[in-house]
């Protein structure tokens, strides 16, 4: 058979089967009646005046309104074709370009082929732009994608009655090809100027701006879309009918999707990969299954290999620690890989994406430890707060991501479950200034939070530490963490959380406030499950350096709540109103409407955002109750101890979340907040939160000892039963009376419970004996020199007494730690071969020097010695 007889024969079966038969990806995900009804309006329309609608230009995406800040980063506009050349405010409804916003002004800049393309916009009188064409273009181009792909999609259906929705099709794609060439490449940023760059000048740009450099774009606004895939997924049914010719299809690819993919390179070999670029890959993937670029299949997977080995910590999470930039980035991996093998059905992908990339499967199920029993995500530092997950807990129990540094005390079941979150990450985007920062959730509510994401202007506030529940030192936000050896990382210090009603977890974070001179900045937790099945915890906060400290506990984000402090016995306090909570002398500029990120480091900044501020002093015990305006019998009381004179302010600020990225109803939103404000080089505050649905299952809590390195709280239920804490700054012994029975413990933590039932229960951590009279329990502390790394398994000289289950915690010869969950545990001649539940992450040099072998790879001199936080229990009678 002839070659040409063959390339017939070929052209005849391709064109005469199926589109979708034919079609690579198949058909997309709608039905015939969704796609009848997106596709009429463009059925209806000439071909010319759907060809007329192709824009000139890519558009620019960002486009504030003249006449209103509302909304959030300069995305104010939007447009369908019922406005014609028009595009419209979301939130005015006002018409532009107008009489009163008029086109007053253009650049004229340069195409590839040496044409000249004009860019219209308003300048108002203070010099802002408002590129509405741009917009308009934008828009266009946005909706003829998903036009041309729909299109595609209803006519794969039935080729013979959808023909005209398949020409269409075909005309969208033949009409961008003929204008692609000529689109500019342009920089496109919110609150910026606009910029526009030739094809010989933005490569050395992408290497000069870095991660910045993806905001120079060709086709969208982010070169991360810069390639598109809905334009190839239409393609990959078109490109076998005979609604395309071979010149055609050779016009489309040669000069639309070959460029794209040509456009982005730069990117890839000079940039490391962020959270965008599986959205790259996606359209890569397909690309190379659509055009037959193998080669550019080989290279996605192993950009895919080398984002797992190299941006994710060890225990599967994404390196910004951030929720929902996990989610984004793990989805979109896997929507990559699903692409790169649409042949294959679940099972068969599930397989070869565990032989290829198993780290991809575990990081799917890292985002776990941060469920909240409500439906929702922890809100660590840039998380969205609307983001669910489905089903809901049903059961909280305790989670250590000893990669990221986070922490979760967990207990309880159903409506009666009970969280307190802890966080001790370091900042690699994303961040929020908010090491030690406490949430809890009780009762069905979150109930302290962290605000979470937002783009309004808010964005600032939302990330400095005085949107948190913690101590700010000086007034500053923490720092940045940009330059130091260990980026603002917290250390684990203790961590038990296998008991269903006893939890502990403690970490420091003092790199946080170098510059402030503080060498102690260490928050420990202790959450207790009462014989009713309530909860509380209780909060001790040690802060060693600096002048100032502000310990500031914020209500609930998502729900109004009103906030009552008195005094333990349920007297009021004289309250004065207060201007602000700015020092006098220190004066602001007034915030733009777009994030104003230069103010964050600014001392008392952030307070600028509180008001309906009321203060008075006291050295007294305090209680402070957050109820639910629609549910005053639900919410959280906490009690808070003395620690010396205290200046005390009630306070509201933006809740943010309930505004709905709507900056314009930002101030319609606020949650109140208590401020317990202490002057002086050392600081302990201690407070107890409960939270409460009805009855108050704790009646008091008052301070039964304090001394320089400790102090122990009573904590009386409303049956009567009566807990014990008692807390050291260090390990040591403490020794008081109690009801004429000597105390006397060391260690660092330690609980007892008397119950009505005259059973005494007795607890510690970290502690190697507890006595209450006669009543006496021993424990094991440990402390071995690590010997030898193989693997994930660790030499520790000694016998550690450590069980499976357990956390080891390394702490290294400056100081830092790292920890781990105990896998198992042998003994070998004096020595314990301790195998850890995380992968092999160390390599142990022969200096001492230990180097992580994975995000975000830090070294750690020697010598390097391992501590447990082991528990130990006993009951007794009275």
């Amino acid at each position: 058979m002839s070659r040409l007889i063959a390339l017939t024969l070929f052209y005849f079966v391709t064109v005469s089967a199926s589109p979708s038969q034919n079609a690579i990806y198949g058909r997309r995900d709608a039905s015939e009646a969704q796609l009848l009804r997106t596709c009429g309006p463009f059925l209806s329309m000439t071909e010319q005046e759907l060809a007329d609608m192709v824009p000139v230009q890519g558009g620019f995406f960002f486009c504030g309104s003249p006449e209103s800040d509302t909304g959030a980063q300069e995305n104010n506009m939007t447009w369908n074709p019922s406005l014609g050349s028009k595009v419209k405010c979301r939130f005015t409804g006002t018409l532009f370009p107008n009489d009163q916003y008029p086109e007053n002004g253009y650049a004229e800049v340069k195409t590839p082929s040496g044409k000249t393309q004009r860019f219209n916009y308003h300048q108002a009188p203070d010099g802002k732009k408002y590129w509405f064409e741009s917009r308009r273009w934008y828009e266009q181009r946005i909706l003829l994608e998903r036009t041309a792909q729909d299109l595609a999609a209803l006519y794969s259906i039935d080729p013979s009655r959808y023909e005209a929705a398949g020409k269409r099709a075909a005309l969208i794609l033949k009409r961008f090809a003929a204008l692609y060439p000529d689109y500019i490449i342009k920089f496109d940023h919110p609150g910026r100027e606009k910029g526009f760059y030739t094809a010989d000048t933005y490569p050395d740009e992408v290497v000069k701006r870095k991660h910045d450099a993806w905001r120079l774009a060709k086709w969208s606004w982010w070169g991360y879309m810069d390639v598109s895939e809905r334009l190839l997924l239409a393609y990959d049914v078109l490109q076998h009918t005979p609604l395309l010719t071979q010149e055609d299809r050779t016009v489309i690819e040669q000069d639309l999707f070959l460029p794209m993919l040509r456009f982005v390179e730069p990117y890839e070999k000079n940039i490391s990969p962020t959270n965008m670029n599986p959205t790259t890959w996606r359209a890569q993937a397909v690309a190379s299954n659509v055009l037959g670029l193998p080669e550019l299949a080989g290279t996605v997977r192993a950009g895919i290999s080398r984002m797992l080995k190299e941006q994710f910590s060890h225990d599967g999470f994404w390196k910004e620690a951030t929720v929902s930039y996990h989610r984004q980035t793990v989805s979109g991996l896997t929507e990559v890989f699903t692409k790169l093998y649409p042949s294959l059905d679940g099972a068969q992908k599930e397989a070869l994406m565990k032989k290829e990339h198993p780290d991809l499967l575990k990081a799917l199920e890292a985002d776990h430890a941060f469920r909240l029993p409500n439906g929702h995500y922890a809100c660590l530092n840039d998380t969205w707060s609307a983001d669910a997950y489905r089903p809901r807990l049903e059961r909280s129990v305790a989670h250590l991501k000893t990669g990221i540094g986070y922490g979760v005390l967990g207990m309880g079941e159903g409506n009666d479950q009970f969280q307190a979150h802890l966080n001790y990450n370091g900042r690699f985007g994303h961040d929020h200034y908010a090491g030690l920062n406490l949430l809890l959730f009780g009762k069905g509510k979150e109930l302290t939070a962290d605000l979470g994401y937002t783009h309004t202007k808010a964005r600032p506030w939302a990330s400095s530490t005085a949107a948190h529940n913690l101590v700010v030192v000086n007034g500053k936000s923490q720092e940045s963490g940009a330059g130091t050896p260990y980026a603002g990382s917290g250390n684990l210090l203790l961590f038990s959380g296998a008991d269903p009603g006893f939890q502990v977890m403690e970490a420091d974070a003092a790199d946080n406030y170098s510059q402030e001179k503080v060498s102690i900045y260490k928050r420990t937790l202790i959450a207790v499950q009462t014989p009713a099945g309530a909860h509380y915890v209780a909060d001790i906060f040690r802060v060693e350096g600096g002048e100032r400290k502000d310990w500031i506990l914020h209500g609930a984000a998502d729900s109004t709540q009103q906030l009552t402090i008195e005094r333990a016995d349920g007297s009021a306090l004289p309250w004065q109103k207060s201007k602000s909570l700015v020092p006098d002398g220190i004066t602001f500029e007034e915030s733009p409407g777009i994030p104003a990120y230069q103010y964050m480091w600014k001392p008392y900044r952030a307070y600028a955002n509180f008001r309906n501020i009321t203060e008075t002093r006291t050295n007294e015990p305090l209680v402070a109750t957050f109820r639910y305006r629609d549910e005053p019998g639900k919410g959280l009381r906490t009690w808070i101890m003395p620690d010396g004179g205290s200046l005390v302010s009630k306070a509201e600020s933006w809740s943010v979340r309930n505004a709905a990225e709507n900056q314009g109803r930002l101030d319609d939103y606020l949650r109140p907040s208590v401020i317990i404000s202490r002057n002086g080089p050392s600081s302990r505050f201690a407070a107890v939160h409960a939270p409460f649905d009805g009855n108050l299952p704790i009646s008091s809590v008052q301070v039964i000892h304090q001394d320089a390195g400790a102090v122990a709280l009573k904590i009386v239920h409303e049956d009567g039963t009566t807990d014990y804490i008692l807390y050291r700054d260090e390990a040591g012994k403490t020794s008081f009376a109690l009801d004429g029975e000597a105390v006397v413990f060391d260690g660092r933590i330690a609980f007892a419970r008397f119950r009505t039932d005259k059973s005494v229960q007795l607890k510690m951590v970290d502690g190697s004996s507890f006595a209450v009279g006669k009543r006496k329990i021993r424990g094991k502390t440990f402390s071995g020199k690590l010997l030898k790394v193989s693997g994930n398994q660790l030499e520790v000289q000694g016998n550690t007494g450590l069980a499976p289950g357990e956390i080891l915690t390394v702490r290294h010869g400056n100081g830092r730690t790292s920890s781990f969950h105990v896998a198992s545990v042998t003994q070998q001649k004096g020595k314990s071969l301790i195998v850890t539940e995380e992968p092999p992450v160390f390599d142990l040099a022969g200096n001492g020097l230990i180097k992580r072998t994975s995000f975000p790879f830090f070294e750690f001199p020697g010598p390097h010695y391992i501590k447990s936080s082991i528990l130990s229990e006993g009951s007794f009678n009275r």
